[in-house]
């Protein structure tokens, strides 16, 4: 299965189309296998109550690449494109994670609005966020929308799977009792552990 979900060289597979008489007729993505994943859990086995920490899905020696909430935007997508990361988690003053800036969070953003990429990376999602969705919704949600994409350092893989399905993000971070990132799950690293405990 592993080789369906990765590249020749390790990299993951986001979307795989489905041809027809070679048209597309659909496309798969990792969001659909977690989903797909989720409604067939019971069939893990000991694997759903197993620690996150004990299946090796993540690795916090190598701990996760953060920015501050006043970091400008363009330093942090930068360093995304430096270190080739998809995201960089964003920290306060403490180095509690309070948000995430993803590649997605460039989606939209026209020549014109170029100059809000000089703003602190807090500033940026803000209007980025209100730009794709009503502004009162991200004013009343951001917190909580944050927080949703983290869970605690000794959760179960059951747990972590259904905080990705349930809340359809990308990635999750692992916390500690103090909020601070120790860790990050991709649904590549849900996909590829998966792959090898079940072959």
């Amino acid at each position: 299965m592993s080789h369906m979900l990765f590249d020749n060289s390790g990299r993951p597979i986001h979307r795989i189309a489905l041809l027809d008489q070679a048209r597309v007729s659909d496309v798969v993505t990792q969001s659909d296998l977690i989903k797909f994943v989720k409604r067939h859990e019971k069939e893990l086995g000991s694997i759903l109550e197993s620690k996150i920490e004990s299946l090796g899905i993540y690795d916090p020696s190598n701990g996760v690449v953060t920015v501050t909430t006043d970091t400008p935007a363009m330093e942090a997508f930068h360093l995304m494109y430096t270190k080739e990361l998809s995201c960089v988690g964003i920290v306060d003053e403490n180095g509690m994670l309070i948000g995430n800036l993803s590649n997605s969070d460039l989606r939209g953003l026209e020549a014109d609005r170029f100059s809000h990429l000089s703003l602190p990376v807090t500033e940026f999602l803000k209007i980025a966020k209100a730009l794709s969705r009503p502004f009162a919704t991200v004013l009343n949600s951001r917190l909580n929308a944050l927080r949703a994409l983290a869970l605690p350092t000794g959760s179960t893989f059951k747990e972590l799977l259904k905080l990705v399905e349930e809340n359809r993000v990308h990635r999750a971070y692992v916390v500690d009792k103090d909020f601070k990132p120790v860790g990050i799950i991709t649904l590549s690293d849900i996909l590829h552990m998966l792959s090898v405990a079940t072959s």
